[in-house]
C-alpha cells in the first residue's frame, strides 16, 4: 500500500519538518523524496519553482503553511469550531514571523556579530508571547482549544530551532508554561521516536548556511 503523502523537499529540516512533525504525530504514513540537483528539478516545480511539494493522491500542494493546514483541516487537528481554528492560525502566523528571522540570520555572512542579538532579542519575544497564548487559552497545556492542533508543530518547531542557537534560553521559571508544553511534546511517543530517527534529517538548514547547515556550522 502506497503512502498517503509524497514530500519533495532538500534533505534538511527546514520548512519540511512541520510537515513531517504532524505526520509523525498522527500517525500518517509518508515519504520523505530528495533529489540530486536541485537546479535541474527547479524549473518543473511550475508555478513558483521552490518546494516542499507534497503530494496526496491526485492533489499536488505547495507553500508549507497551507500544506500544514490542509493536513490539519483532514485530520481534525485545526480546533474544534472556528474561534479555534482562529486561535491555531494565529499562533502559526507568528511562528512563522520567528522562522523568517531564524532563517535570516541562519544564512547571513554576518552571523557571527548578529547572533547575539538574536539569542538576546528575539528568542525571550518571542518565547514570552508563546507563554502568553497558553494563558490566554485557558492553561490547557496546548495553543487552541484543549487538544492537538497544528499550531502546536509550529511552536515546538520553532522553538526548537531558538534552542539549537541557545539551549538555555527555555527558562523554568520565566516561562513555566512553554517549558512544560515543550517537553511534553517532545515526549509525545512518535514525536520522541521521530526525532531520535535516521528519519529526521541531521541540519535545521541547507548547506550554505552560517548555522547549523552542515558539520562546520553547528
Amino acid at each position: 500500500m502506497s503512502a498517503e503523502y509524497r514530500i519533495l523537499y532538500f534533505p534538511i529540516r527546514g520548512l519540511a519538518e512541520e510537515l513531517r512533525l504532524f505526520l509523525e504525530e498522527k500517525n500518517i504514513s509518508y515519504t520523505d523524496e530528495t533529489f540530486e540537483d536541485w537546479m535541474a528539478v527547479k524549473p518543473t516545480l511550475v508555478p513558483l519553482h521552490q518546494v516542499p511539494i507534497v503530494w496526496n493522491g491526485d492533489i499536488k500542494m505547495s507553500q508549507s503553511k497551507a500544506i500544514l493546514r490542509y493536513m490539519a483541516n483532514k485530520h481534525g487537528a485545526n480546533g474544534k469550531n472556528a474561534r479555534e481554528a482562529l486561535q491555531a492560525d494565529i499562533v502559526a502566523e507568528a511562528t512563522n514571523d520567528c522562522r523568517r528571522k531564524f532563517v535570516a540570520l541562519s544564512y547571513n555572512p554576518d552571523f557571527k556579530n548578529l547572533k547575539t542579538a538574536y539569542i538576546e532579542e528575539t528568542i525571550p519575544f518571542y518565547m514570552k508571547a508563546f507563554e502568553y497564548y497558553l494563558e490566554e487559552n485557558g492553561n490547557t497545556g496546548y495553543f487552541a482549544g484543549n487538544d492537538f492542533t497544528y499550531a502546536d508543530v509550529c511552536v515546538f518547531d520553532i522553538t526548537d530551532n531558538n534552542l539549537l542557537l541557545n539551549p538555555d534560553a527555555l527558562n523554568k521559571e520565566q516561562y513555566p508554561k512553554l517549558h512544560k508544553f515543550y517537553h511534553d511534546f517532545k515526549n509525545r511517543p512518535r514525536i520522541a521516536a521521530y526525532l531520535e530517527s535516521e528519519r529526521r534529517p541531521k541540519y535545521a538548514n541547507g548547506y550554505i548556511a552560517y548555522f547549523h547547515g552542515n558539520e562546520n556550522t553547528i
